[in-house]
């Protein structure tokens, strides 16, 4: 896969290499590229170019397998069905849990690798590891071990206490738009009564919030969720604040959650399937630039990403390294049909 990491030249195209392992890019010489190679019992590779030239060699290594279970109570049950989700620098792969907890994913690169486990019964759970290891035997990992979550029912209304139907409700951050279809794991709709059901929330205090496209968003803090219990009677307020949404000049956008912290425009969650998980964007990534223009505001940021349907956008990330800093990394995107 070949990507212009120039936001002025749309180049993204998926080659195959012939039998002597060449491949040839029209319309690539001189630009900035990101090149991922990836074939079944090889790792993949990732190389950023940043003024191609002529010709390069680029040299594939052996897979690594990783293999891990997903455990609960300190390791003392063994969680079926859960969905594990480990994002690498060529996009990210899915596993279930068999009957014992376990899970398998081949194919694999060494260095960083964020895991993120997720069960209905249970508060999810990621880990950030590089693998290291023999492309001979499976990389054990470390246990996943969930927190058993709890329930929240409650009811969103307005400042005149009228229910407010089809908002939605999540933990700590809701996202403005959505890839049509499902909703993505976390998030919950409210029904005509203005009523919604929301699991797998950590045991503590949280944040709740709901989001609707007609009149804005509304938060409660400071809930008290007690593992394996329903809390109810929970009430969200969505008030009156001038809430006039922006028509969508088009219907494309890259959809992810987004929320800031310390200043900085975060990414919290990534829908499975996804444009933004085909192109290799995690949780916890810094959203720094879309195109040329920095990114400043929440809203800013969602203002930027929207464009026309099927446009390639080119995004500036920030992504945590080996020593804790911060590397910067730059992805191609193509924008989806989105559902405010």
């Amino acid at each position: 896969r070949v990507a212009s990491l120039d936001p002025t030249v749309g180049l993204r195209r998926t080659l195959f290499t012939d039998e002597s392992g060449d491949v040839t890019v029209g319309g690539a010489l001189g630009l900035p590229l990101r090149i991922v190679a990836v074939r079944p019992g090889m790792a993949p590779l990732v190389e950023e170019i940043p003024d191609a030239g002529a010709e390069h060699r680029l040299v594939m290594q052996r897979a690594l397998t990783a293999r891990g279970t997903v455990t609960a109570r300190e390791g003392r049950d063994r969680i079926a069905g859960a969905d594990v989700t480990i994002y690498t620098a060529a996009g990210a792969e899915h596993a279930t849990t068999d009957a014992e907890g376990a899970f398998e994913i081949p194919d694999l690169a060494a260095g960083r690798v964020r895991l993120v486990a997720r069960h209905p019964e249970h508060a999810r759970a990621e880990v950030v590891v590089w693998l290291e290891g023999d492309p001979i035997r499976p990389v054990e990992l470390a246990a996943l071990d969930l927190s058993p979550s709890g329930v929240v029912e409650g009811v969103v209304v307005d400042d005149f206490d009228q229910p407010v139907a089809g908002a939605r409700v999540g933990w700590d951050a809701v996202p403005t738009f959505l890839p049509v279809g499902r909703l993505p794991p976390g998030l919950t709709r409210t029904d005509g009564e203005g009523r919604f059901v929301l699991g797998g929330l950590p045991e503590g205090n949280v944040d709740l919030e709901a989001y609707s496209a007609e009149l804005g968003r509304g938060r409660t803090e400071g809930i008290e969720i007690r593992a394996g219990r329903t809390t109810d009677r929970v009430r969200i307020v969505i008030p009156e604040q001038g809430y006039d949404p922006r028509k969508l000049r088009a219907a494309g956008s890259v959809a992810m959650t987004l929320a800031e912290r310390d200043g900085e425009v975060i990414v919290l969650d990534v829908p499975e399937g996804g444009e933004a998980e085909v192109a290799g964007i995690e949780p916890e990534d810094r959203l720094l630039a879309v195109g040329a223009r920095r990114v400043r505001t929440l809203e800013g940021a969602r203002d930027l990403l929207g464009g026309p349907l099927g446009e390639d956008v080119v995004l500036e990330l920030g992504r945590e390294s080996k020593k804790g800093s911060r590397a910067p990394l730059r992805l191609r995107v193509r924008r989806e049909p989105v559902q405010r």
